[in-house]
């Protein structure tokens, strides 16, 4: 059996794992991105800098009504994107499709007159590993927080 083994952010308390992603049928570049491994995602995601490092046009992308935290959003979909796990072994996780997570603007406090301002700063949502390329990837996840390690496990 072959394992990745994840790395764990002690400030953000969360893992995460470093991936090849490729979309073949825009002959895009492969490019490496960050994941964080998230259990409580069907779906996995691609964050916006990611989606754009690829060459996408996420405004020409299709939309699906997606469950999210606070309510259920209008999501660009990327279909055909292609993983790349480099562990103990090299594997490549296919899936159908995965979502673009568009960056969020946080308001600032009212201005004069009551009117939200908006900070200058985007914030950036990261890309996700979620439960459907676990699952494509016939893969087993094993966290130990005691030790905060981590590992994705299949063969």
């Amino acid at each position: 059996m072959a394992r990745l083994r994840l790395r764990y952010s002690e400030v953000r308390r969360r893992f995460t794992l470093t991936a090849g992603v490729h979309v073949s049928a825009l002959g895009s570049p492969h490019v490496t991105a960050e994941f964080v491994v998230d259990t409580g995602t069907g779906r996995s995601a691609l964050s916006h800098a990611t989606a754009a490092d690829l060459g996408v046009d996420i405004g020409r992308l299709r939309t699906v009504p997606t469950g999210g935290v606070t309510a259920i959003e209008e999501r660009p979909v990327l279909p055909g994107v292609t993983l790349r796990l480099v562990g103990e072994d090299v594997v490549r996780v296919p899936l159908d499709y995965v979502l673009v997570l568009t960056d969020l603007r946080r308001k600032g406090k009212a201005g004069r007159g009551g009117a939200p301002v908006r900070r200058a700063a985007a914030l950036s949502a990261p890309s996700l590993f979620g439960l459907d390329a676990l699952a494509r990837l016939r893969g087993r996840l094993d966290i130990d927080m005691a030790k905060e390690e981590g590992w994705i496990a299949w063969g």
